[in-house]
């Protein structure tokens, strides 16, 4: 049996984010400019490129992320506006979310955190340094021929029994949490360790940041990077 806990009178109701609130986010600039930059053209659909991004994000963030609880959603609202809802099969939205950009998700990423990071820092924290934290990992993926090719597993593993690997490296805000740069590439080949990634990131910085990261940033190229652009490092 689960208790159930009463919300106090102080406490606020959480906003509910659907794909209709997310839909008029995206008309806010710079979101709008993004979107128009990035989408290819496309021929009308049940699912356009705008409608099928703002229900797969309010799909994520929903507690229900299943397709079927964001197609009725839409199926809902569809019908509240007195527009024809589009069939009850999640096939076609499944679908449409295939065809939308990697690189429009990407900048749609980039340009949430860097708002997210501004506004955590107004008023007294303006004032204050920028901290941002710098770190990576690595990921294993479904070991697949497309996957393959730019990912290939680690030199370490037998032919044939690894899995494709990728590193990952961000910078994060210190204040937020928020994620405001980030790169995907292999695990192996030039330039691909997270010390020379995490100079690429480093471009993101102005001067008078400050970045925070592990010991295996402790060395003469993180420093001499970080002081040609006026920043400091602490690791």
């Amino acid at each position: 049996m689960h208790t159930t806990r009463a919300r106090s009178s102080g406490q606020a109701e959480p906003t509910r984010l659907d794909g209709g609130a997310v839909l008029a986010l995206l008309e806010d600039e710079p979101f709008a400019a993004a979107l128009e930059a990035e989408l290819p053209a496309h021929r009308k659909r049940s699912y356009p490129p705008r409608e099928t991004l703002a229900m797969f994000v309010a799909q994520v963030l929903s507690d229900d992320p299943s397709l079927r609880r964001a197609v009725n959603e839409r199926i809902v609202r569809d019908i509240a506006r007195g527009v024809r809802p589009p069939s009850s099969s999640t096939a076609a939205y499944s679908d449409a979310r295939q065809r939308l950009p990697l690189a429009l998700v990407e900048r749609l990423a980039r340009l949430v955190g860097q708002r997210v990071c501004r506004r955590a820092r107004q008023g007294a924290r303006a004032q204050e340094a920028r901290v941002f934290f710098g770190d990576g990992t690595t990921v294993s993926m479904p070991d697949t021929d497309e996957n393959q090719e730019p990912f290939p597993q680690p030199g370490s593993q037998l032919a044939g029994v690894g899995f494709p690997q990728a590193r990952l490296c961000a910078l994060s805000c210190a204040t937020s949490g928020a994620i405001v740069e980030a790169t995907i590439l292999a695990c192996e080949g030039k330039a691909s360790g997270e010390q020379a990634q995490l100079r690429v990131l480093a471009d993101t910085l102005v001067a008078g940041d400050v970045l925070v990261g592990d010991a295996i940033h402790e060395n003469y190229w993180t420093f001499a990077a970080l002081q040609r652009i006026g920043a400091s490092v602490i690791v």
